[in-house]
């Protein structure tokens, strides 16, 4: 069963396979104290992480994936966006290559979620800051160049072969989700192995419409070849951590001593 788990080498399919990498991820070694409870962050070798989540009352409340790469994007976060599902949850809106701290002024805006968003608490929006951001495939069709992307595509309006459509601003529930589609050239790829599972998984750095992404494939979802050079084009799901020391908003005299 593809998801994201199984996108950077988790075989996660059911409940007990859950619980299983819960365990795995939730040793003292890997414990970071936050705000709301903590997070207990596995790194593997790999690239990949995982975030799981316990509250204060020592409760599993979640766990959220993420891949550490190569990938650059300069932004300016100007929104956290609710994640009712979690208290250690967090997303922010974006604009890829903005024109300063002028809001809707940029590339395009984004959501991406932020695996370890309760580390920030107190971060100052807007903000013009740097991210490193993994695509996790959801569907992907694979052309070994341009020309070929090109000749493929039918009708008259014909897509980029560097573009980026934030799917996830489009939804009529009103909550912002961290989807996009978008497609890109290959730069560097290679099928990565998790050191702590044994499973293996595709890696591809990206160069897309406002920067580079790390996108992180199931091996079952890849029906043509990935080299550099290649054209991908697919949906997503987007997490991304900050990159540098964002700037953070003081705190009162109430919060320092009742943290």
């Amino acid at each position: 069963m593809v998801n994201h788990m199984t996108s950077i080498g988790f075989n996660v399919s059911n409940e007990q396979d859950f619980d299983e990498v819960m365990q795995l991820a939730c040793t003292e070694d890997n414990r970071i104290k936050v705000q709301d409870g903590y997070y207990f962050a596995l790194k593997d070798v790999s690239g990949s992480q995982l975030w799981a989540q316990v509250n204060k009352n020592n409760e599993c409340i979640g766990m959220n994936p993420h891949f550490s790469g190569k990938s650059n994007m300069y932004t300016l976060l100007n929104e956290s966006v609710d994640r009712p599902d979690s208290i250690l949850d967090g997303a922010l809106h974006a604009w890829a290559e903005p024109e300063g701290t002028v809001e809707q002024a940029g590339l395009f805006p984004f959501v991406f979620d932020l695996p370890n968003s309760n580390m920030y608490p107190h971060i100052v929006l807007p903000q013009l800051l740097h991210i490193q951001l993994a695509a996790f495939t959801h569907e992907l069709d694979v052309y070994k160049n341009e020309e070929e992307y090109f000749a493929q595509q039918e009708g008259e309006m014909k897509f980029a072969a560097q573009s980026f459509i934030p799917t996830g601003l489009f939804g009529e529930s009103g909550a912002s989700q961290a989807t996009a589609m978008f497609t890109g050239n290959v730069l560097e790829t290679k099928r990565l192995q998790n050191a702590t599972t044994g499973e293996f998984f595709n890696w591809s750095l990206v160069e897309t419409l406002g920067g580079t992404i790390d996108m992180v494939t199931d091996e079952q979802l890849i029906l043509q070849p990935i080299e550099v050079g290649s054209v991908v084009k697919g949906s997503f799901w987007l997490s991304g951590t900050l990159k540098g020391t964002p700037i953070l908003a003081k705190k009162s005299l109430i919060q320092r001593l009742f943290k």
